[in-house]
């Protein structure tokens, strides 16, 4: 009887694996995936274009869910804005937001709205210090509303009253808070003071919502 050649010899797939492992030893550093797939090519056709593609719009699909999911958008970028008191870094976030956002909603508004009467508040009352301080006598006749915003205290819930705004108003215009006004720069105060005094008008409307010019001013 004739002997078979070694090309007719006929061996299953498993048969192969174990005989071309006990040849050739696998380097068991490997990834074991890796090695599935490199004793298992021979048995898988190759994938095809369209399967590629397939393939990889479910990838990109995986991706996108596990950043929607991270509330991380693919192309956020953070910005970390460092610089001394008063030097516009809040400023230059609200014109961003004005700018390239959906500006301010009617609660932010109503938020800064709160904010603008503490900044007149506190504005005038540096002015009534740094006029006592700097040796300038209010007029007598603004005495009775220089008091009255010595004496008033801010409340974060409460509407300021009308006397309140007719004092700020009164005091803005008296010639010794004018005259006070010019040294701005020998004591601390805003330096929107100017603008919030002559907008008091506006600002006293039970109605009034700031612009989002004056929520970037009220910023500084």
């Amino acid at each position: 009887m004739k002997n078979k050649s070694k090309s007719d010899i006929s061996m299953d797939p498993t048969a192969a694996r174990t005989a071309a492992n006990s040849l050739f030893p696998l380097d068991t550093s490997l990834n074991s995936d890796v090695l599935e797939n490199s004793l298992t090519t021979y048995e898988k056709p190759p994938k095809t274009p369209k399967q590629k593609k397939k393939i990889s719009k479910l990838i990109d699909s995986q991706i996108q869910q596990e950043l929607n999911a991270q509330n991380q958008p693919l192309h956020t970028r953070k910005l970390l804005l460092l610089g001394s008191g008063d030097s516009g870094k809040s400023t230059l976030l609200k014109q961003m937001k004005i700018l390239h956002g959906n500006g301010f909603d009617a609660k932010e508004r109503i938020t800064y709205r709160i904010a603008l009467h503490k900044n007149v508040v506190d504005s005038m009352k540096a002015l009534i210090s740094a006029a006592d301080t700097c040796g300038i006598s209010i007029s007598s006749q603004n005495l009775k509303n220089k008091a009255a915003i010595e004496d008033f205290n801010f409340d974060n819930n409460l509407e300021l009253e009308s006397f309140i705004w007719d004092a700020i108003d009164a005091l803005w215009k008296d010639v010794s808070i004018q005259e006070c006004y010019k040294r701005s720069n020998e004591f601390n105060i805003q330096d929107t003071a100017n603008y919030f005094f002559r907008n008091v008008n506006q600002y006293r409307k039970t109605d009034y919502l700031c612009t989002d010019e004056g929520n970037v001013i009220l910023s500084k």
